[in-house]
C-alpha cells in the first residue's frame, strides 16, 4: 500500500490500531486530500476505511428525536451509503435502550498479491469511490444536522487532488 501511496501521491502516516482479537496491527493513514482513509491487513485482504465520527453534539442531538424522525434518517442514510463494492457499518452505543450513533465507517476489502498496473487501478478506484461516498454522507449529514460545513469537510478535496 506504501508504494501504491507513493504513485497515487497521498501523504501516508503509520500508525497502530487493534484487530478483532485485541492485536496491535499496523495501520496506514492515506491522506487524499482532505480525506482520510485507514488501510490495514487482515488475513488475505486489505481493508480500506473511511470514517465517520459524528460530535457527540450531533449524537445527543439524533438520539433525543423521535422514533420516526430517527427511522427516516437511518432509512436515508443507508440508501447514501448503497454503491457498488463498498460496505458499511455502523457504531452505535446504545444508553437506556435508546441507539447513539457514534461513528459510520464506509470500507472496501481488496486483494492484493502484488502490484501490477490493475492492481494499482483498482487501489484507485477503492480510494476514490470511498471518497465520494464520503462527500455523499457528509452532505447528507450537514443537511440533517443543518451545518453545511459538515458537508464541505467531506467534500473539501480539489478536483486536481482527487483524479490524480
Amino acid at each position: 500500500m506504501q508504494e501504491a501511496a507513493r504513485i497515487f501521491e497521498w501523504k501516508v502516516d503509520v500508525a497502530e490500531g487493534e484487530d478483532d482479537q485485541g492485536h496491535k496491527v499496523p495501520v496506514l493513514i492515506l491522506h487524499h486530500g482532505q480525506h482520510r482513509i485507514l488501510a490495514y491487513q487482515k488475513g488475505e485482504l486489505i481493508h480500506l476505511d473511511y470514517p465517520i465520527e459524528l460530535t457527540p453534539h450531533h449524537t445527543k442531538a439524533l438520539a433525543e428525536k423521535d422514533k420516526k424522525i430517527q427511522n427516516d434518517f437511518y432509512r436515508i442514510l443507508h440508501r447514501e451509503l448503497q454503491d457498488g463494492r463498498s460496505g458499511y457499518f455502523f457504531n452505535i452505543e446504545f444508553k437506556d435502550k435508546i441507539p447513539h450513533l457514534n461513528k459510520i465507517i464506509i470500507q472496501q476489502r481488496l486483494v492484493v498479491q502484488k502490484l501490477e498496473p490493475y492492481t494499482l487501478q483498482r487501489i484507485g478506484d477503492a480510494v476514490q469511490e470511498l471518497v465520494i461516498i464520503g462527500m455523499r454522507c457528509g452532505s447528507f449529514l450537514g443537511h440533517t444536522f443543518q451545518e453545511p460545513s459538515l458537508g464541505r469537510k467531506a467534500s473539501s478535496s480539489s478536483a486536481d487532488v482527487m483524479y490524480r
